[in-house]
Formats: C-alpha cells, structure tokens, sequence
C-alpha cells in the first residue's frame, strides 16, 4: 500500500544555479573565510593572474567577501543554469503495509429482547447477501403474543374512553396504548408491523424479523426450531461496500500525514489493480516495539473485491 502525499512548495522566486569550477578556484574561494579585507584583495589578484581563469571577472564586493562574476559565454560553456523557482505542489511516496477490516460504524448484530423459538428461517447461511428491510426468520414468543393482545385491548379501551367527559378517563386510554406500543418497539416490532396489527384487529402468532442494514452475513447462529433466548446473537451483518484498510507508518513519515489525503491500496489478489482511499484516522498512540503509528484508510469497495484479512 502507499500514501501520496501532496505538499505546497511556499518559496516563490528564488535563482537554481549549478556550476561546475575548477579545482584551483575551489581551494582559493574555501580560504577566502581565514582571510582578512586585505589578504583577500591580494588572493584575488593573484588569481587574475591564473591560467584558465578566462571569462571569470574577480573582486571584492562592499563586505569585504570575494566574488566571482561568469560572462554569458562562460556560463554556457561550463554549464550553468539559472532558473526561477515555480510555486507548485509536490508529491512523496510514503509507502507501508497493511490489512483490510470491516468499517466498524456498519456492523449489525441481530439479537432478541424476549424469549421465543425460531419458526422460518429465511437467511439460512454465511455469506449470504442482504436489503435492509429483508426478513431474516420468524418467531414464536408467547410473550409477543400476549403484548400484541394487550395493545388491542388498549385500541379498543381507548376507543371507548374518548367519549367520556372526564378528562383524567380520556388520558388513562392513551396511556394504556402508548404504553403498549413502547413495549413493543422495544421488543423488536417495527412500526409497520404494529400498523398492520391495528389493521388486522387480532395478533399475530409468528412475527418476522428484519434486516436492520444491506450487507453480508459473517455469521449465523439461528436454526429453525432453536429456542432464543434475550441477548442472544443470531446473525451479525458487515456492510462491506467501504472497508478500512489499517496500515503501520513509521514515526519518522509522521509529520507528512494529514487526515484526507489521497492513499493507493493495492493486494495481491489482483495484481494491477488499484483502490483509491483517503486518511481517515491517525491513531494518538506509538507502537514501542515497531515504532509505528497506526494509520486507518476508508476505501470504496462496491465491486467487493477487497476483503476483511487481505494483506494491503
């Protein structure tokens, strides 16, 4: 995997010279420092007198250091270039290993609040893709059975208490239904299937479960005809469509990262193939014994290609 990372150059004009000297004006000019005024006027004139020096003008500028001046033809023929610097960004390569995992906020976990037993199962296997809103199985729970009948018995309590002209009577029929109704959200019912109870006037023996997200079943613990008990975990559900990457950068490439920049991820299962992410997350916290600092990527995964484990 590797990071690219892009930099603005803040230098706005400057001159690049390189230049290429003869070794004799290298030794007189790395002297020129233990020199007084005096002694480097005299350094100067002997070196005037140098054979080679043609095209080089020498002197003294106002602080007393030596300089050297190059003629259009001298700078041509040795080499020189001068150039103004452009303010433009740049990029570095920063370069580091790391492994696919599931983006944590799109974990599903399904799990029931009341005892019961499975009745169908619809979702029967791992792997398998999921909608929102698909039914998983069915349940049988005699205390599901027993809310349902008390919220119809509580519509209709309601129905006839509106009519009394006592305030106090009017609100013990809303309270009995809302009461009702919270316990059923709780326990798992969704509002459409509370929609359809009113409809339907009589409970419903089997309630249906639904997939709370799109994903992929990573695990399945349910069986038809399993007695369920609360906090049990039947399914757990990953949407994979955007996956984590987590890489380990080391300390000294620290100061280039910056959450969102652009980041390359490529695995060995598709050789050629490369996946576009950003930085996400930098973690506060330094590896003693690697030296690195965790660096997580997100990357859009809708062909799943990548997968959670895979070595990037």
């Amino acid at each position: 995997m590797k990071l690219l990372i892009t930099m603005q150059n803040k230098t706005r004009i400057a001159v690049l010279l390189t230049v290429a000297v003869i070794a004799a004006v290298v030794f007189q000019m790395t002297h020129r420092f233990a020199l007084g005024v005096t002694e480097t006027e005299q350094a100067v004139k002997e070196m005037e007198g140098m054979p080679g020096m043609e095209g080089m003008e020498m002197g003294v500028n106002e602080t007393g250091q030596a300089t050297t001046m190059l003629t259009p033809q001298k700078k041509q023929l040795i080499g020189v270039q001068v150039a103004e610097v452009q303010e433009e960004s740049i990029q570095k390569t920063i370069r580091a290993v790391g492994r696919v995992a599931y983006d944590e906020r799109k974990l599903a976990r399904i799990n029931l609040k009341v005892e019961g037993w499975i009745q169908d199962l619809f979702v029967n296997f791992t792997g398998q893709e999921v909608k929102k809103g698909q039914p998983l199985f069915t349940i049988y729970s005699p205390d599901l059975l027993s809310t349902q009948q008390e919220y119809l018995l509580a519509k209709n309590s309601q129905q006839k208490l509106a009519a009394s002209p006592i305030a106090d009577v009017r609100e013990t029929g809303k309270t009995l239904v809302s009461s009702a109704r919270r316990r059923l959200l709780l326990w798992g019912i969704t509002e459409n299937q509370i929609q359809e109870l009113e409809k339907r006037g009589e409970p419903q023996t089997n309630m249906t479960i639904y997939s709370p997200m799109n994903g992929i079943v990573t695990k399945r613990e349910g069986t038809q005809g399993m007695r369920v008990m609360p906090e049990m975990t039947l399914y757990e559900i990953a949407d994979l469509s955007t996956i984590w990457v987590l890489a380990d950068v080391y300390e000294s490439e620290l100061s280039y990262l910056k959450t969102g920049q652009a980041a390359t991820v490529t695995v060995a299962a598709y050789p050629g193939d490369t996946f576009q992410g950003k930085v996400a997350f930098i973690d506060p916290f330094l590896n003693p014994q690697t030296r690195t600092v965790r660096v997580r990527l997100e990357t859009p995964n809708p062909e799943l290609k990548l997968k959670p484990e895979m070595f990037a």
